[in-house]
């Protein structure tokens, strides 16, 4: 990824802003729409990020490092789709249960369980 932005002229920036997100919500039954507001933050910055690169990248000579370089905005823009489905109330971004089976289930307390 270096040596693709250094053919642009760009050098990678150091990241210096922690990441913030808000309380989530305690208790069984949670309020998706507390987080409609990071999603479609997130929805918006991904857009620039692809408008701001798309024609640059259309410029860089080395074959390997423009598709490198395109895989990444591609990524990009999945993730733009996925982001304004969930800001738009879609719980069913990445799979839709069958058989209407009641969504169940929670996140367990350890990654591993034996």
């Amino acid at each position: 990824m270096q040596s693709a932005l250094s053919e642009l002229g760009v050098t990678p920036p150091q990241s210096t802003l922690p990441l913030t997100a808000p309380e989530a919500p305690k208790g069984k039954k949670e309020d998706v729409s507390a987080y409609r507001e990071i999603l479609a933050a997130d929805a918006k910055f991904l857009s620039a990020f692809v408008a701001r690169w798309r024609e640059r990248i259309a410029s860089v000579t080395h074959a390997r490092h423009r598709t490198m370089l395109n895989v990444v905005l591609g990524e990009s823009l999945e993730y733009q789709r996925l982001f304004d489905q969930a800001a738009a109330g879609f719980e069913d971004v990445i799979g839709r249960r069958t058989g209407g089976v009641a969504r169940v289930g929670a996140v367990l307390p350890d990654r591993w369980q034996e």
